[in-house]
């Protein structure tokens, strides 16, 4: 649910555009914490937005007991730390604020219906009738270390950054020739063998003879060989070309209708309201206060 904004993260227009908004936050204080931290509240500041100890500690603790279901429990904070999972919570909680922040002063904010569709329309949250259900939802707030309060924020800044992504990466489309050219040259890849031959080794050298460079072309002929090709013929129809010369029948199309008449016709529906009376007196007033109703109307 919050892997989307690190996903989009690889594209070369969210890069230029994380790239600026380091550049304009990043003065604002996300250095601070290189140079030492800012105060003991807070690990890093993105604007006037802070990133508090306690966020940062939370968020390092969910981490590692991630990585302790992949790794073991034996991962132990130390490792953590020289595995690099502690400087890669605090760029990822710096990144978020990054965005947060850009798509406020954009104005690409979630409402608390976009939020609440959001959250019923995932399937983790599913009960056992298919639907959305409130036990199943706290349960796996609660496994996964959230309180209510805290997992709705965090899908109205997931909702905020993506609003903002979106604008950037719809609009943004380059060329095939750009494309294939960036491809090529990404994913080239090329394998050599080098073979050191002395001068020394081609000393008194026969000058070949017409019959050794006609034998050498024979055992090596492939070498020499162009690949075969190919001439292909092909007639191209369309429905739009052939419609104009066939003539389609009344006769045909009630036919084809009535052998396909289910694709176009919708079953009929009734509305069945029921109900259960403990008496047949009780039932009795209740059909004649309907029957009173249905005529009036």
């Amino acid at each position: 649910m919050l892997d989307a904004i690190r996903k989009r993260s690889g594209s070369i227009v969210v890069k230029v555009l994380l790239l600026l908004l380091v550049l304009s936050f990043g003065a604002w204080g996300i250095g601070d914490y290189i140079r030492g931290g800012v105060g003991n509240q807070s690990v890093a500041t993105v604007g006037d937005r802070k990133i508090s100890t306690q966020a940062f500690s939370n968020e390092f603790q969910r981490e590692m007991n991630r990585f302790r279901q992949l790794l073991g429990s034996n991962l132990d904070t130390e490792m953590a730390r020289s595995l690099g999972i502690q400087q890669s919570v605090l760029n990822r909680m710096i990144r978020s604020e990054i965005f947060a922040a850009a798509a406020q002063d954009f104005g690409l904010l979630a409402t608390d219906e976009m939020v609440r569709r959001e959250i019923q329309s995932m399937d983790v949250f599913r009960g056992i009738t298919g639907d959305f259900d409130k036990d199943t939802f706290r349960q796996a707030l609660n496994n996964a270390g959230y309180s209510e309060e805290m997992f709705i924020a965090l899908m109205r800044g997931d909702l905020n950054r993506n609003f903002l992504l979106g604008s950037f990466e719809n609009g943004a489309s380059a060329p095939d020739v750009i494309l294939k050219a960036v491809y090529g040259h990404r994913e080239e890849a090329r394998a050599a063998e080098i073979v050191f031959i002395p001068d020394d080794a081609f000393v008194d050298v026969a000058e070949p003879t017409d019959q050794d460079v006609a034998t050498y072309h024979q055992e090596h002929s492939d070498q020499f060989m162009a690949p075969d090709y190919r001439g292909v013929s092909y007639l191209y129809l369309s429905a739009d070309d052939l419609a104009q010369e066939i003539s389609v029948s009344e006769e045909e199309i009630i036919k084809a209708y009535a052998a396909r008449e289910g694709e176009f016709v919708t079953p009929a529906r009734r509305n069945v309201e029921q109900a259960i009376f403990a008496s047949a007196e009780a039932d009795e007033k209740r059909w004649a206060h309907t029957y009173r109703s249905a005529q009036r109307d």
